[in-house]
């Protein structure tokens, strides 16, 4: 049986379950829904929204004038004119598509978009002056069907309360519809676009359905594959159900999921938001909000100058720590399997000294676990065009007795694999820590070769009392490792203001990275030469940083100018490619085709 058949059985056999679930619960909510109707107003699963026209169109403007084309900008401004100027539009109120769930067998969505007017007869000039053809719903007061050219199908819209709203048939615009004005307030508040799944509208009925065929597809992905190691498969295990336990929080108690963009061109940024909100105190709003756990202990190294700098305090769930426990246990039986095979043989009884020596590797770390809290540190440093160093760090439970085990390790690796990395344990000591080091062995009458870690990097790693640091570079390396030792542990720090970084928090400077990225044996491409262009010094830092909220988690993802510059100069290259396309002309006629006919019909 070939994967793909495989696969397609999986897939009928997961929607099988789903459709028989949908068909034993649809009625009575359909019925449900049709009381409710007559009682209370629908509201939108989900809302796409643009703060308004007049915003949009300076933020495009802004775009194209940060690329340096604002020639584009006057071809769009143009192609506005052949259509009304946009006349009977309100340029000043959102406009977007709202979506209904409609409850039928099988479950269907409902898109109605809305345009804000301001003289319906002008709206309706515009329309025409795009290609539409208008016609009157008879007996439906200021509703109109619309057709593009010869097309079979259209769509109906409906003019009520300064709006004009766009649905696929009068039926679907038959209902209480919202006032977009005060239901989109809150995202045109903060967002130029955005979009929201509202949850609260979904009735559980439809959730207890979706969750069951989450969790029949969850098991089915669950089952332990040909050839793949047990290791492997708990991990991929404990992942799958703790992206499951997500989701039936998600459904079960989640009340919106947004996501907004805004352009500031006073702050020469575009800010992206991902916002999830839970029903307050529910179990899963309370997972949300304390995700983040505390501040990170690494928080004041991190380098918003950095080519890459990160640091991330997070709370473990019990699916997590099941999950991070069974990886570290297979480890250490693996581990032992291995040193077991060399020192003795197969199928050998392992030596207590060897247990030992795991143990006080692997039990300060399923211990940190246990604790439940993960807080560490990531970031390269130095310059890209002479030497780059990689260092990082993590707290941890137990300390001494990791940096008990660890030389004890390492000294068994270098026993057991004389050709292996060279080990030079005790290689230095910095505020009490003992770092040992790790090389590759040089190829005999080969020279070392540089890379952008320096000649002959290495990595070092050393155990404290509740840390763990390590780096990898050259001799430069170690001198960023002690420099961001010594600035977490000064104690002149104590007393002063408390660093307000996110307790999820990186950055990156694009710059550093186009200093070093291979560029081709034919040169820099055009994407590169584009980048190259955009991506400068004091415009070209992407920053990522997740909050908790009081009963959710709010993930923030800001651009500088340069990413601005990027996309509008390649926008403007598609657009002027599009716009100035000479039409092609109708084909020739065949003439010695046509005499032939002719001659045939003879």
């Amino acid at each position: 049986m070939t994967y793909l058949t495989k696969m397609k059985r999986r897939f009928f056999s997961l929607t099988s379950v789903f459709v028989a679930a949908a068909i034993a619960v649809a009625p009575a909510t359909v019925f449900a829904q049709d009381e409710a109707k007559k009682t209370k107003k629908e509201y939108p699963l989900v809302t796409i929204n643009v703060a308004n026209l007049d915003r949009l169109t300076k933020d495009v403007d802004y775009m194209f004038r940060t690329a340096g084309r604002s020639d584009v900008m006057e071809m769009i401004t143009k192609q506005l004119g052949e259509f009304n100027d946009l006349n009977g539009v309100e340029r000043n109120k959102s406009f977007g598509l709202i979506i209904y769930l409609e409850l039928a067998i099988p479950p269907k969505v409902s898109p109605i978009g809305y345009i804000p007017i301001t003289n319906k007869n002008e709206f309706l000039k515009t329309l025409k002056s795009t290609g539409f053809l208008i016609d009157v719903v008879k007996d439906l007061p200021d509703t109109y069907e619309i057709k593009r050219g010869k097309a079979t199908n259209g769509a109906t819209i409906y003019f009520s309360d300064g709006y004009c709203f766009i649905g696929k048939d009068a039926d679907d615009l038959d209902r209480e519809l919202p006032d977009p004005e005060s239901w989109a307030k809150g995202l045109a508040a903060k967002y130029d676009v955005a979009a929201s799944l509202n949850l609260k509208s979904i009735p559980e009925a439809v959730k207890k359905t979706f969750v069951l065929f989450l969790r029949q597809y969850s098991n089915a992905q669950m089952q332990q594959r040909n050839n793949e190691q047990d290791c492997a498969y708990q991990f991929r295990r404990n992942q799958s159900a703790s992206q499951m336990e997500f989701f039936e929080g998600l459904l079960n108690y989640g009340e919106s999921f947004m996501i907004g963009l805004d352009a500031s061109e006073d702050k020469k940024s575009v800010t992206l938001e991902l916002e999830i909100l839970a029903k307050k105190n529910s179990p899963f709003a309370k997972e949300l909000s304390e995700f983040t756990g505390k501040k990170s202990y690494f928080s004041s190294l991190v380098d918003d100058n950095a080519p890459l700098s990160a640091s991330m305090s997070v709370k473990l769930n019990k699916t997590n720590q099941k999950q991070y426990i069974s990886t570290i246990v297979f480890a250490k039986e693996q581990i032992l399997k291995q040193l077991t095979r060399q020192n003795l043989g197969d199928g050998q009884t392992p030596l207590e000294s060897d247990k030992r020596m795991l143990s006080r590797i692997g039990d300060p770390l399923l211990h940190t676990i246990e604790k439940g809290f993960l807080d560490i540190f990531l970031q390269l440093d130095g310059n890209p065009q002479d030497r780059m160093s990689l260092i990082g760090g993590a707290k941890i439970e137990e300390g001494r007795t990791l940096a008990r085990g660890l030389p004890e390790f390492l000294n068994k690796i270098q026993e057991l694999n004389q050709n292996g990395p060279v080990i030079e344990l005790n290689h230095f000591t910095h505020r009490n820590v003992t770092f040992h080091k790790i090389s590759g062995r040089s190829q005999q009458g080969q020279p070392a070769r540089e890379g952008m870690f320096g000649k002959s990097p290495a990595f070092y790693v050393g155990v404290g009392a509740n840390t763990i640091w390590f780096t990898f570079g050259g001799d430069h390396a170690l001198n960023s490792l002690k420099s961001a030792m010594d600035k977490v542990a000064d104690r002149s720090r104590i007393g002063q203001k408390t660093n307000t970084r996110a307790p999820v928090h990186a950055v990156a400077n694009i710059s550093r990275w186009l200093s070093i990225a291979p560029t081709g044996e034919k040169g820099p491409g055009k994407g590169r030469l584009q980048a190259e262009k955009a991506f400068v010094p004091g415009k070209d830092k992407i920053s990522f940083e997740v909050r908790p909220l009081d009963n959710g988690v709010r993930m923030r993802v800001k651009f500088e100018e340069g990413m601005v510059q990027f996309v509008g100069i390649a926008l403007a290259e598609a657009i002027q490619n599009i716009m100035l396309k000479p039409k092609e002309a109708p084909p020739k006629p065949d003439v010695d085709q046509a005499k032939k006919k002719k001659n045939d019909g003879k």
